[in-house]
């Protein structure tokens, strides 16, 4: 039998989680009930501190069957923990669906968690997807389709949990109005929790700081608390490291791709040197006078070949 902490089974760690929630007497809250719904949470393990099993609870009972949708933001700086305490959240909302197929590392991952998943089913979207998403949606002057990606969450009843450095950096329209509850880690292991009254409360402080832990929030809309340093027993780390390990190969390769080596320069710099107009050089690449090679986008000649023309 598994034990947790000093000789607990799962059945005394329900209990005990039960206990010290109903000592601070929620409104509503029905010791039974909850004691039932964590018993169903053992295949996910142990992961944080009490207050944050009662946030869990509440968002199943009062958003999920409730058929609506609970969009979760998470924030700290890198390394402090954000994809961890993501994963743990959501293998505790959705214990029989969450697995490592529902972290998304990319925006293909994204779009497929998006069309497989059921209503009360988690979505975890690294920092890097949403840093992708905010980017193109914001170059593309496009915030609609934004607003159409929270309809979507709405519309199939998900629990999605969203990772970024800053939370200022989301746009002040979706901060103040599609997150539901915001996770800060100012230090690994430790978080502090608000409330959706809360997080509305830092959106409208934006303009006097852009740090959450020095903004007063009114008593009743934050908590605090702690979380492990291990995902939920449901996800196959070894995967999702290299899931994540890919991911990181890819854009470096990606990146190496659009990089031009040290020994060539700009096609419309070369015309530069060479006195010669922009069309002129876009005639000579064309006709292959001069060799050329694209990257990035742009026309990229070698620095051995413009010496030899100057030369002439």
């Amino acid at each position: 039998m598994v034990k947790y902490g000093v000789d607990e089974t799962w059945e005394e760690v329900c209990d005990r989680t039960t206990k010290q929630i109903y000592k601070h007497k929620p409104k509503g809250f029905n010791q039974t009930d909850f004691y039932e719904w964590m018993l169903k949470r053992e295949k996910i393990g142990y992961k944080f501190d009490h207050g944050m099993y009662y946030r869990c609870y509440k968002i199943c009972k009062d958003y999920l069957k409730q058929d609506n949708n609970f969009t979760l933001l998470a924030t700290g700086s890198t390394g402090s923990g954000k994809s961890t305490i993501l994963s743990q959240i959501c293998g505790t909302i959705s214990p029989d669906t969450f697995n490592e197929t529902f972290i998304c590392n990319n925006i293909q991952q994204f779009i497929v968690c998006i069309k497989k998943a059921k209503p009360m089913d988690s979505i975890q979207i690294d920092e890097a997807v949403l840093a992708s998403l905010l980017n193109t949606m914001t170059q593309r002057a496009e915030a609609n389709d934004l607003k159409s990606l929270f309809a979507i969450f709405r519309a199939k009843r998900l629990f999605v949990c969203l990772a970024i450095t800053n939370f200022f950096f989301m746009n002040s329209y979706f901060r103040h109005e599609e997150i539901d509850t915001l996770i800060h880690i100012p230090k690994r292991a430790y978080y502090k929790g608000f409330l959706k009254q809360g997080v509305q409360r830092l959106s409208t402080q934006s303009h006097k700081t852009k740090n959450v832990m020095i903004i007063a929030v009114p008593e009743g809309y934050w908590w605090t608390g702690t979380f492990r340093s291990t995902m939920p027993d449901t996800i196959d780390v070894a995967a999702y490291k290299k899931a994540k390990d890919n991911e990181i190969n890819e854009f470096i390769g990606n990146l190496e791709k659009k990089t031009p080596p040290n020994n060539v320069i700009k096609a419309t710099h070369a015309a530069k040197q060479l006195n010669i107009s922009r069309k002129t050089m876009a005639g000579w690449i064309d006709r292959k006078k001069i060799k050329a090679k694209k990257i990035g986008g742009n026309w990229f000649v070698s620095k051995e070949e413009i010496n030899q023309l100057m030369d002439i």
